[in-house]
């Protein structure tokens, strides 16, 4: 793991009414003049009391608003294999190397390996609801993907289609990219311009030895970065990514530093890249297969982030190496009959981590395991011997994916 070097934001002193808000994890957010912040401390100003704090008591500072993009601008939604995400007005892929020009105008130049996918146009929020499950579908693989408008007698309607391929490199304008298909047993050859494209899917992966992210960087251009390390330069500061990005930004371009994503994320918080959901009574009858966020209750503690899940249930999720354990409290859920034995599978991509069967008369048991390096993370449910899902349920109290 590469340490987030200590940096010190400058020139952040201002007035009382524009002070920067600061969100700790016990007590109401409040105002004050942020004057200091390293990898392992928080120093802000309160009239003439200077206060340090431990980073660990620190959930988000916010510096400045991080507005959206003005309505009507257009960009590309440039996304790294780290999850960092970038607004791009201009992208080009010049051989094995991306060129972005960011909306504030800076021209940032990536490996093409660091891409893992690129949606054209990214400012409408439907493309972006669409294209999460579509990436998701096309892991492991590379695509093409167009969109266009069909006619019929009546209406016009947009059709977005996939073409799977196998990405070359960007010609030397950058404006198109070099593709192989098999077509009928033949592999074939051709090329794309880039501009009209609804999007490009890498097959690129974040490393298993990846760093881990250390905060959420948002800036006063839309941009996300996730940073997992960090050193001061003349003007304001370079952080690298987890996938071996580096930017420089300004101190003024910096909008919030977000901790609360880099120490944990609550599985009721995430959607999975995967969820096959079934009966073995009727494997057809959506009541049988549904996977609930919920509040729980297990053993007489009440968990607000629960999952309450049905066998017979597989859900994946994409942990991109990003985590260090998985912590959470087993059992059933005290407001629910339960009258058969219930199995509860976790394991990632190369193993198995618990495998464990409740019973209606099991007391709760808290887990916590180590998924180190992990890029998935598999949660099954199942019954346990009975040929009946009735009466058979698990209840997961807060379970979390920690740094």
């Amino acid at each position: 793991m590469r340490p987030v070097r200590p940096f010190l934001l400058l020139l952040l002193f201002t007035p009382a009414t524009l002070a920067d808000e600061v969100f700790l994890v016990k007590g109401d957010p409040f105002k004050a003049d942020v004057v200091k912040v390293t990898d392992k401390e928080v120093a802000y100003k309160q009239g003439d009391k200077t206060i340090t704090r431990s980073i660990k008591e620190v959930l988000k500072i916010e510096l400045r608003d991080a507005p959206r993009p003005p309505a009507g601008t257009r960009y590309a939604r440039v996304e790294l294999t780290d999850g960092t995400i970038l607004l791009a007005g201009k992208w080009l892929l010049k051989g094995k190397e991306a060129e972005l020009t960011l909306l504030d105008g800076k021209v940032v130049k990536l490996p093409v390996k660091l891409l893992s996918n690129v949606l054209n146009p990214g400012e409408r929020d439907d493309y972006v609801r669409e294209w999460r499950p579509r990436i998701s579908r096309l892991r492991g693989k590379e695509a093409l993907v167009t969109r266009k408008l069909v006619k019929d007698e009546k209406n016009e309607i947009e059709v977005i289609s996939n073409l799977e391929v196998v990405l070359g490199e960007g010609d030397a304008t950058g404006t198109s990219i070099n593709f192989a298909i098999s077509v009928g047993g033949k592999v074939e050859t051709g090329s794309r311009k880039i501009a009209p494209l609804h999007g490009v899917v890498f097959k690129n992966a974040l490393p298993a030895q990846a760093p881990p992210v250390a905060c959420r960087l948002l800036d006063v251009s839309g941009n996300l970065v996730l940073v997992s390390g960090m050193a001061t330069t003349a003007r304001g500061f370079e952080v690298t990514t987890p996938a071996g990005a580096k930017f420089e930004i300004p101190v003024s371009q910096v909008a919030v530093l977000d901790y609360q994503p880099g120490r944990f994320e609550f599985l009721a918080d995430l959607e999975p890249s995967k969820e096959v959901v079934g009966s073995n009574l009727d494997d057809k009858d959506a009541e049988q297969r549904h996977v609930k966020k919920r509040p729980v209750s297990i053993g007489g503690s009440k968990y607000a982030k629960g999952l309450f899940i049905l066998p017979q249930a597989e859900l994946t999720y994409d942990l991109r190496g990003d985590f260090r354990e998985l912590s959470l409290t087993v059992g059933k859920d005290d407001g629910t009959n339960m009258v058969n034995d219930c199995v509860l599978v976790l394991e990632t991509e190369n193993r198995e981590l618990k495998t464990l069967t409740i019973t209606p008369q099991d007391r709760p048991q808290a887990l916590t395991l180590n998924v180190k390096d992990a890029q998935l993370l598999k949660i099954t449910v199942k019954t346990g011997g009975s040929e009946f899902d009735l009466g058979t349920h698990l209840a997961l109290g807060d379970p979390r994916l920690v740094k």
